[in-house]
């Protein structure tokens, strides 16, 4: 009895030694990167803030597959620029006019789960003093919210853009108006996934979006080219 006592004792030592052991080995571990790739970008995109000389704009940036090779779609109020996305070490440059000017650089994380999220988004071009990043956001397309026949409120941004926007259920004409029940009537068209619209003439841009800068009631962002600002709405419940 007395040998059983002391072999079990033993083996519990001995277990306890490799539970140590195991847990310090794991803790010793260096943190694994999660690679991401262009294909996993298909299902984000990003809302982005920035200053062009001395004017507020706002741009969107998403990723389309087109027959097996992955597009960066840079879209803005009269402006869009395209081009193939190459992804080392979960970062990714877009020249927006292949001349060094204007140098996107992305940084992405991505979690065990596959979750990707934006890191860091600079302007590493040589014209970067005259157009800067103030804020970039990244969503999944799945969580872009539904705006066919919904109204829009401005809430906050420049008091020169209409209180009111709406759009038809097709998304295929909208209204800007004093009043909320002004019938959609000038066309535009969409972006992406139902990710955004312009107008036809391109002269407004509108991002819609799950939250902004931590307020969960914005829903559209909106930059009209000929304005020096820009404007976020909410959606409109009367």
């Amino acid at each position: 009895m007395k040998n059983l006592k002391n072999n079990l004792g033993a083996l519990i030592i001995i277990i306890s030694m490799l539970s140590i052991f195991s847990s310090c080995k794991k803790k010793s571990q260096p943190n694994t990167v999660v690679p991401v790739t262009a294909e996993a970008l298909t299902g984000y995109y990003i809302a982005i803030e920035r200053e062009s000389n001395d004017i507020m704009q706002y741009r969107l940036v998403y990723f389309i597959n087109e027959n097996g090779n992955v597009k960066v779609y840079h879209d803005g109020a009269a402006t869009r620029r395209i081009g193939d996305v190459v992804v080392s070490d979960n970062k990714f440059s877009f020249d927006l006019n292949a001349n060094g000017q204007d140098v996107l650089e992305f940084v992405f994380l991505s979690d065990a789960s596959g979750n990707i999220s934006l890191k860091s988004l600079v302007n590493k071009g040589t014209g970067s003093a005259a157009m800067q990043i103030q804020h970039a956001e990244m969503f999944k397309t799945s969580s872009v919210p539904g705006w066919g026949g919904e109204t829009f409120k401005r809430k906050a941004g420049a008091p020169e853009y209409f209180m009111y926007y709406s759009f038809s259920d097709s998304k295929t004409m909208y209204a800007n108006s004093t009043s909320p029940a002004t019938v959609p009537s000038m066309a535009c068209y969409t972006l992406g996934n139902d990710l955004g619209f312009k107008s036809n003439n391109d002269i407004l841009l509108g991002i819609f979006v799950p939250s902004w800068k931590g307020d969960a009631t914005i829903k559209m962002l909106l930059n009209n080219k000929d304005l020096p600002d820009v404007a976020q709405y909410q959606s409109y419940n009367p």
